[in-house]
């Protein structure tokens, strides 16, 4: 073989030797994987919950500080001693016996009493719920009403009128119509019969 031919051999095994390797082919991208969808969690009952005992416990609490505060600040009972107990009844047995006695004493004049002077008697405290009287001025209006003049003054005296607090209300009466100096209303009351003391305690007890 010439030379030449063997340098043109040796040229195309160095030509073939450095031809580039054929690339890999890269794999094929794989498709994204779909996004698992979480579900909501259902919520849960209040009661579940730990900050909800916690809550309550701590109202209990303060409802049980509040009742022992309340407690503590109420005055405390004092029972009375027997002997206390034995003096408060005391007043009353004597208010029973007083009011009993004087029962008494009603029905025994009222079974005294004549017919005419039980109505004379009614008369008189039916004029006294009326209006106002003096001791002199009911016994002339019952005689006005042809009672005897005994009869008149046995229900003036029987009547159980305060001529002081009839004096009173007498007075009320005219100062509701006109107006009276202190001595002026004096002068009326004892015109309608009224004493000078209970004329003049009156006027005083209303100001005049």
């Amino acid at each position: 073989m010439s030379a030449s031919a063997k340098t043109k051999a040796k040229t195309k095994a160095k030509s073939a030797s450095t031809k580039p390797a054929p690339k890999a082919k890269s794999p094929a991208k794989s498709s994204p994987k779909p996004k698992a969808t979480t579900q909501p969690t259902a919520n849960k009952p209040v009661y579940t919950q730990w900050w909800f005992w916690l809550i309550v416990v701590f109202v209990i609490l303060l409802l049980a500080a509040l009742e022992a505060d309340s407690k503590q600040s109420l005055p405390p009972t004092i029972t009375p001693s027997p002997s206390q107990s034995s003096e408060t009844t005391k007043p009353t047995e004597s208010t029973t016996s007083t009011e009993t006695s004087e029962s008494v004493e009603t029905t025994s004049k009222s079974s005294a009493m004549t017919l005419s002077q039980k109505n004379a008697l009614r008369s008189a405290q039916s004029y006294l719920r009326i209006s106002a009287f003096s001791y002199s001025g009911l016994i002339e209006q019952l005689e006005y009403e042809k009672y005897p003049h005994a009869d008149a003054v046995f229900a003036a005296d029987n009547c159980g009128a305060d001529w002081y607090e009839q004096a009173v209300k007498s007075a009320q009466s005219y100062l509701r119509i006109s107006a009276f100096s202190h001595a002026g209303l004096v002068d009326q009351l004892e015109y309608e019969g009224f004493t000078p003391d209970q004329a003049e305690y009156a006027a005083t007890q209303l100001g005049l």
